[in-house]
């Protein structure tokens, strides 16, 4: 698939941005079997509580993977994320019920492989990595392999990869195969994302005015938030703060740092007219360059409060993979 991030003139990173449609479709394909299988393991141990377990950049997708859980098996497994030093002093918590899912693309963290040592024998462990012969897949029971070839620097496609996992894993253990075949669309809605070519000029042109940038997100999309302020340190070397919803109106309104590009991740809420209220003060009185980030039900409802701001639509209306489309917007961005 070509887009305007294939381009040579573009960075390593865009065109790995590039990539993940077909990433996406290959992957959706080749790992079925193997993720339908996992899934089945934990049945039969009858797993009761997930841990999705990353550091760094992981650890949003770690934040991502219980969500998913919760939305889809809430009823019958807790799930939550979880840092390896936070595991180290839980340990007592963990039995044979317990599945600890590792995000780690590398496997070879030491802090988490730490972690694992004194629970390694009374829990079922699945890596999710891009190196299945690296020390942490070595360690685990299963594991599920990216195959997201070679990459440079700031993780983009084994991000938004490894989210998809999760989110797969987490149908097929719920048995839900509504949410299985949403999913099969993702590398369609991904490609029509990216081929959005004039309104991303438009927007990164605007970005180039500011030095720092503020992500503002609720509800599924805090992940989404958390890897992209993490991207805008790391890819821009700009300062980047992160808020929930309700912090950044209370925060910012007493300390405003004026001017700073602020993006809103938005999904349907039933306190949606809030949210309109909030981006209409960080426009207003904060003086904020103003993105939105959402669907294309969402932004209308938004526009019906007489919103009017530089936005950004993300294909589809599917709530539980929403926040990975938008993760590619904000890496594009």
């Amino acid at each position: 698939m070509e887009n305007f991030l294939s381009d040579s003139s573009y960075s390593f990173y865009s065109q790995e941005i590039a990539q993940q449609p077909d990433l996406f479709r290959s992957f959706h394909q080749n790992a079925e079997r193997q993720i339908r299988e996992i899934a089945r393991m934990m049945e039969e141990q009858k797993i009761e509580k997930v841990l999705c377990m990353g550091c760094g950049d992981a650890y949003a997708n770690a934040m991502f993977g219980a969500q998913c859980w919760n939305d889809l098996c809430g009823e019958s497994v807790y799930a939550e994320a979880v840092e390896p030093f936070e595991l180290l002093h839980r340990q007592e918590t963990i039995s044979e019920h317990t599945a600890i899912i590792i995000c780690s693309v590398k496997g070879r963290s030491k802090l988490v492989l730490d972690a694992l040592e004194p629970i390694r024998e009374r829990t079922f462990l699945i890596a999710i990595t891009n190196e299945p012969q690296s020390p942490i897949a070595r360690q685990s029971d299963r594991i599920i392999e990216l195959c997201a070839g070679s990459w440079i620097g700031p993780r983009t496609k084994v991000y938004t990869l490894t989210s998809y996992a999760l989110l797969l894993l987490a149908a097929a253990c719920a048995h839900c195969e509504e949410a299985w075949e949403q999913t099969a669309v993702l590398g369609d809605q991904a490609e029509k994302l990216l081929k959005q070519e004039e309104s991303w000029r438009t927007l990164t042109d605007g970005c180039t005015e500011s030095a720092g940038v503020t992500l503002v997100a609720y509800g599924r999309n805090i992940s989404t938030a958390y890897m992209g302020r993490a991207k805008c340190k790391e890819v821009l070397r700009w300062e980047a703060n992160l808020y929930q919803i309700e912090e950044f109106a209370h925060t910012e309104t007493v300390a405003p740092a004026l001017g700073r590009y602020t993006i809103f991740c938005c999904e349907e809420s039933p306190l949606l007219a809030r949210v309109g209220e909030v981006i209409r003060i960080a426009q207003d009185q904060l003086e904020r360059r103003v993105v939105v980030v959402s669907n294309r039900q969402t932004w209308e409802n938004l526009q019906n409060q007489g919103l009017h701001c530089p936005h950004i639509i993300v294909p589809g209306n599917e709530k539980v993979s929403e926040p990975i489309l938008q993760s590619i917007a904000i890496q594009i961005l």
